[in-house]
């Protein structure tokens, strides 16, 4: 498998050189501009490792290494500083300090590189991130800044120094220009190149001889492509009698060496009348990077202050007047930018206790700097709020200015104290009440547990904390345990887990004496900031007499089923001794219903309920005359009458059999219609029993595809075309659906005679 490095780096070109002295090794590599950038990417695919730089915006590299260390699921990857500007001892210690694993200085050559880092990848697995300031983030803050700080200082020192540099190159080129060392050349009316100066060689590659006599169309052509068609434009418009100022254009030498020149060109009049064309090439290549890195540099330096999240100030130490901020303050004090520039701090009323400026300043005299001094300051709308204050001399224009940075600790404070005020009521509630609560690490290992499981399962917190889950469980709800656990850990790959909620779960626990108690057990997760699952917490509620009493209603229904199917059993065998038709029905119509009512997903209760009901459903035609229900031909309106009466007469000798189910509900609703026609309520909708709706359906197909009395049967194929018409009008929608499913899909079929 590839090594997969992730390289940190505000410069393309610094990423460029460093990834292809990576991929020659063999590895695969990823990039990053800054730091939270960075932090994106390593949660979307985690590296082998880390390779950054210090200085950058958005995210600096101390702030990602310590965002990586202080992760659990991060701290492991090997970080590394690479870094070149602005260094000395202490930073390094810094870095060191943090957790990183090398610091490395650029530029470093490719084999020593390559060395540190194969290293690492070797000992990965014996890496010990360092420990980062406990817990204390005032610490950080305390030497971030005096890293960023110093860095500060020295890019502006820089700064000065480019500049400087940069003034010098220029006056070094205006002499070059007056020693005639440019390409000063002439061209003629027919475009050919009249003379040509000794510089063509020095910056060109080509002698004199041999650029002479040829075309101006040959010197184009030493142009990239991109500056090609501007050239002809521009010597288009010299011959029309315009004087074109510097151009710059990319030269390509007789080496393949790319240079830029700066290009001017003019006229040469003769009584008015453009007669050729004199133009001025300077080489600016040097000139042009440097003005190029410089502009680099200043945006760099413009992003840290300006992109910082912090709040921060340059003022003039004299007046304490402010002479820049960025948008991190503007937009944490409410005040527009327009209304601190030029304004002293003290006109602003921001400081609460002004002698608190005073202390810092006599510190800053004292010892060069101030680290997070916490402070407080106001805000526009009188907000009072808690501000670790950072600061530090700089000099500008030859004056002594304040850079500070501040860092409002208001929430953390706050939440500091709610934390510790949730924290004694957690623990006044856990203490008290009779439900165990604890919590587990990603090992399953008790990191707490509430004081009542003395009471319940008569182990001690202390011995609870050294057991393993295998000790606190039987192996059967140890099994479960470890099915949910990795099912929801399959699901928390996905973001589906159900511990964002609760899981419930019936475990059976090891008491202290050696019996069991079973427990109503309610999981849920702990994450971090970042939302990662980080360990488990959960309540256990003593079950063990309510599970037993459970069980022994469970038996007790288990005779009452039997009792009750025999009595069934009884009335279905009176009913086929009278009227074999209708027993027969009966039972058919039982187990079309009961597959409907499966096929639905209802549940055992309800299943069992609609097969015992249909089972007897017209047990009430036991009070109509045989000589009707035999009829071989159409029955009277009269006759039809008495045959309604059956539900009536159903109801009438089930509603005192005592019954886990609505039996005689049931039986008095399976002729009732969704749309109020049915008899002998004419109940509608939600007023049907849903286990008479499905009955209704059974009941309906099973006596169109069965022979009746005075007609023989017309199939199932007609029977299911009614439902399928009355579908939501007549008869239930979900249970029609259901019935359709099971003749179309599953090859259902009723058992005709």
């Amino acid at each position: 498998m590839k090594v997969h490095v992730l390289i940190v780096d505000d410069s393309g070109t610094n990423r460029s050189v460093l990834k292809g002295i990576l991929e020659d090794h063999g590895w695969e590599v990823s990039e990053a501009e800054n730091g939270k950038d960075a932090l994106d990417k390593i949660w979307a695919n985690q590296p082998d490792m880390i390779v950054s730089d210090i200085l950058m915006p958005v995210m600096d590299g101390y702030a990602l290494c310590r965002e990586c260390k202080m992760d659990p699921y991060l701290k492991d990857i090997p970080f590394v500083f690479y870094a070149a500007t602005y260094t000395d001892p202490k930073d390094q210690k810094f870095a060191l300090d943090l957790g990183a694993q090398r610091f490395i200085l650029k530029p470093s050559e490719t084999d020593v590189l390559m060395k540190n880092l194969v290293e690492l990848i070797e000992e990965k697995r014996k890496i010990q991130p360092a420990e980062l300031f406990s817990d204390e983030e005032t610490a950080f803050f305390k030497r971030h800044n005096d890293v960023i700080f110093r860095k500060l200082e020295r890019k502006m020192s820089e700064l000065k120094k480019a500049n400087q540099e940069l003034i010098e190159l220029e006056d070094k080129y205006r002499l070059s220009f007056e020693n005639v060392s440019d390409v000063i050349f002439m061209v003629d009316m027919d475009y050919t190149i009249a003379s040509i100066s000794p510089g063509v060689e020095k910056i060109l590659g080509y002698k004199q001889q041999d650029v002479i006599g040829r075309s101006i169309c040959d010197l184009i052509q030493l142009l990239t492509p991109k500056y090609a068609d501007l050239a002809k434009k521009t010597i288009g418009r010299i011959f029309s009698g315009e004087t074109i100022p510097a151009t710059i254009y990319e030269f390509v030498t007789k080496s393949g060496e790319v240079k830029i020149g700066e290009v001017s060109g003019s006229p040469i009049l003769q009584n008015g009348k453009v007669e050729g064309i004199v133009s001025v090439a300077r080489d600016v290549t040097d000139r042009y990077l440097a003005e190029k890195n410089l502009l680099k540099s200043e945006k760099k330096f413009s992003d840290i202050f300006h992109l910082n999240p912090n709040p921060m100030i340059i003022s003039d130490l004299a007046t304490s007047v402010y002479i820049d901020v960025n948008q991190s303050f503007t937009a944490w004090t409410g005040f527009k930018r327009e209304d601190i520039i030029g304004v002293a701090a003290l006109d602003l009323h921001l400081w609460v206790d002004p002698q608190d400026r005073v202390r810092i300043i006599r510190t800053l005299h004292e010892s060069g700097d101030v680290n997070a001094e916490e402070v407080r300051m106001r805000q526009k709308d009188g907000t009072i709020r808690n501000v670790l204050f950072s600061a530090r001399f700089i000099e500008i224009d030859q004056k002594t200015c304040l850079l500070s940075l501040l860092h409002d600790i208001t929430e953390r404070k706050q939440a500091e104290l709610a934390m510790r005020e949730s924290e004694k009521r957690y623990k006044f509630i856990t203490d008290k009440i009779p439900d165990i609560v604890w919590m587990l690490n990603m090992n399953l290992q008790t990191v707490y547990v509430s004081p009542s499981i003395r009471n319940v399962l008569g182990f001690s917190e202390e011995e609870r904390m050294k057991q393993s889950v295998e000790e606190q469980l039987t192996p059967e709800s140890l099994a479960i345990v470890f099915d949910a656990m990795a099912r929801e850990l399959k699901l928390e790959e996905e973001g589906l887990s159900n511990l964002e909620r609760n899981l419930i779960l019936t475990l059976e626990y090891y008491h202290r004496d050696g019996s069991t108690r079973w427990m109503e057990t309610i999981v849920s997760g702990i994450r971090n900031d970042q939302g990662i699952l980080t360990g488990l917490h959960g309540v256990n509620r003593d079950i063990t007499e309510r599970r037993r009493a459970e069980e022994k209603l469970q038996r007790t229904l288990v005779s009452l089923r039997k009792a009750i199917g025999a009595t069934i059993q009884v009335m279905v065998s009176a009913v086929e001794a009278r009227d074999p038709y209708t027993a027969g029905h009966q039972m058919r119509s039982a187990d079309l219903a009961r597959s409907i009512a499966t096929e639905m997903g209802l549940g055992e209760q309800c299943i069992d309920a609609i097969r015992m009901a249909a089972a007897i459903h017209d047990i009430g035609k036991l009070s109509v005359p045989a000589e009707i229900l035999t009829k071989p031909t159409k029955l009277t309106n009269i006759e039809f009458s008495l045959i309604k009466e059956h539900a009536q007469k159903g109801f009438d000798i089930l509603k005192n059999v005592e019954s886990p189910w609505p039996l005689a509900q049931i039986v008095y609703q399976h002729h009732e219609r969704m749309d109020g026609t049915g008899y002998p309520r004419r109940l509608k909708g939600d007023e049907i029993l849903v286990e008479a709706r499905v009955l209704a359906v059974a009941d309906v197909v099973e006596a169109i595809a069965s022979n009746r009395p005075y007609r023989p049967a017309f199939g199932i194929e007609p029977a299911l075309q009614e439902i399928e018409k009355n579908r939501g009008v007549l008869y239930d929608a979900r249970a029609v659906d259901a019935c359709m499913r099971l003749f179309r899909q599953r090859g259902y079929c009723l058992a005709l005679s």
